[in-house]
């Protein structure tokens, strides 16, 4: 906090008494060659703007040292509408010309008590989010940051002190923050569009529609890496069996390997890396039946070797159609053509298209035929994918 003691200092203003003993401008004629000569590199290394012949130039600000773990925006929106809240006053402070050290602050126009440790808090809490390593007090950063922001900062003079024996000691400016809380939450409000800007950028760094082909490739690659390094999820084929029999209320032997592939294929989206662990195979040998030989013009008890009756070819079952697999699951859950088109989505022209065997239904179409029977007939509905 500021902290002055009474002491006689001249300055370019009349006298006032408290806390200085000030003397007119007349008494100092040197002030005004030392502000022109010196003082410009004084308020550099103060950090304030350059000053002629009283008056000061104004060069935008910018946090050189901000660090890269900056709040999001939605911390600064919450903090400048806290600050808008909260009752306005003014701070004062002073720099010693020289010194390296950072202004002295000090809250004026303001009790103490809850409204000033109301602020401090907010500003600490602002401040923490920007402060670099080996920062001083975090209200002090705060305010050294609306004072070089020029959020309503007024030099308003400069003085240096008088030693007993006449000569001139330490130099200062002085200057004060007016309406601090505006300030802040002007200040909060800059910090705000920086961070909506981030923010946008690192999304449309992001997101894959905006990367080059070379990235798409080499993100493509690093996903495949992470599914395979990542341990499978074994599935042994017997638990695929009984627990597709219990659902569909079929015998575990009746359940096809198409039916398995279908259900784990379903799990892919939440678990990309899968492993079907097969079933043992059964090793207890079949006993092949007794076949009742036939002889022919020769006694069977003799050691002749028996003849085989011929074996009559048997007639080949063709194919059963996608269209006539449509047709017939149709029949079965009974529905019209136009009900079948209603729970597929496709058009009432489409279906009698696949029906009649003029048009082929490609894949995906296959798949939402299964799925629509399946629902009706509440079991595992696989069609043979053939012409």
């Amino acid at each position: 906090m500021l902290s002055w003691e009474p002491r006689r200092i001249r300055t370019r203003k009349a006298f006032f008494s408290h806390p200085f003993r000030l003397p007119s401008i007349g008494a100092v004629p040197s002030l005004t060659r030392y502000n022109r000569a010196e003082n410009e590199n004084a308020q550099r290394e103060a950090g304030a703007s350059s000053i002629e012949l009283g008056h000061f130039n104004r060069k935008p600000y910018s946090r050189p040292d901000a660090r890269a773990r900056m709040a999001d925006s939605e911390f600064w929106r919450k903090l400048a509408a806290e600050f808008l809240a909260s009752p306005d006053f003014s701070a004062d402070g002073h720099y010693i010309i020289g010194s390296g050290d950072p202004w002295n602050w000090q809250l004026a126009g303001v009790a103490a008590g809850y409204i000033s440790g109301a602020f401090e808090a907010l500003a600490r809490r602002g401040a923490a989010e920007i402060a670099g390593a080996g920062s001083p007090d975090l209200l002090t950063v705060w305010l050294e940051e609306l004072r070089k922001g020029h959020y309503n900062f007024r030099m308003t003079d400069q003085a240096y002190d008088v030693r007993p024996d006449g000569t001139e000691g330490p130099h200062y400016l002085i200057g004060s923050i007016h309406g601090v809380c505006q300030a802040s939450a002007t200040f909060c409000k800059k910090l705000e569009s920086e961070a909506i800007q981030a923010e946008f950028q690192a999304e449309q760094r992001n997101n894959p529609k905006n990367w080059n082909p070379f990235r798409q490739e080499f993100e493509a690659l690093r996903s495949m890496r992470k599914i395979q390094d990542a341990p499978a999820e074994r599935i042994p084929e017997d638990f695929a069996r009984n627990a597709i029999a219990r659902i569909y209320g079929i015998k575990p032997e009746e359940v096809t390997a198409e039916q398995i592939a279908f259900e784990v294929a379903a799990l892919l989206p939440s678990y990309p890396h899968i492993e079907l662990i097969p079933s043992a195979p059964n090793t207890v040998p079949i006993a092949a039946p007794e076949t009742e030989h036939s002889y022919v013009g020769i006694d069977k008890n003799r050691g002749a070797h028996p003849i085989p009756p011929p074996v009559a070819p048997s007639p080949s079952t063709p194919a059963e159609t996608i269209a006539a697999q449509i047709q017939r699951l149709r029949l079965e859950c009974k529905w019209t053509e136009e009900k079948l088109a209603e729970k597929t989505g496709f058009n009432v022209r489409t279906v009698r298209r696949h029906l009649s065997g003029d048009s082929i239904p490609h894949l995906g179409n296959v798949t939402v035929y299964e799925q629509a029977f399946s629902k009706a007939l509440k079991k595992q509905v696989v069609m043979k994918k053939m012409p």
